[in-house]
């Protein structure tokens, strides 16, 4: 059996380009950035043959079929957690869960509340194991 774990994923490049243009990047709204990101996107398409529309992870999880736990910390600044949801609601898995941390940062779960991190994860991977 096999499972698969995701930390804090995004939806789509295109969606987390665009969040980034305003955390990151400081402009004041995130429609700013769409003729940029268009071009990025476009440049993308002739060189690696795919857009960042379709580089998306909701795709992708509707063919999942193996058990998936989706984590998230409430403070990550960097992928928006309401990605989450997201990922979740697109997971076609039977068996599918979501450990959110409150307070933790990207890809700070574990060292933000490291006990019910890892025994989410030990659980899940036991589940998992056991068929």
């Amino acid at each position: 059996m096999c499972a698969a774990i995701e930390d804090c994923g995004f939806a789509s490049v295109w969606d987390q380009f665009a969040d980034n243009t305003v955390s990151m990047y400081h402009l004041p709204q995130r429609w700013m950035a769409m003729p940029a990101l268009a071009g990025m996107s476009l440049f993308s398409r002739r060189k690696a043959g795919y857009g960042f529309r379709q580089a998306s992870s909701v795709a992708q999880l509707a063919h999942a079929t193996v058990p998936m736990l989706f984590i998230h910390g409430t403070d990550d600044a960097f992928v928006d957690p309401r990605q989450l949801d997201r990922n979740v609601a697109a997971c076609s898995s039977e068996r599918k869960e979501r450990l959110v941390v409150p307070g933790a940062g990207h890809a700070m779960s574990a060292s933000t509340d490291p006990e019910r991190h890892w025994s989410t994860v030990d659980r899940f991977v036991s589940d998992a194991l056991a068929g």
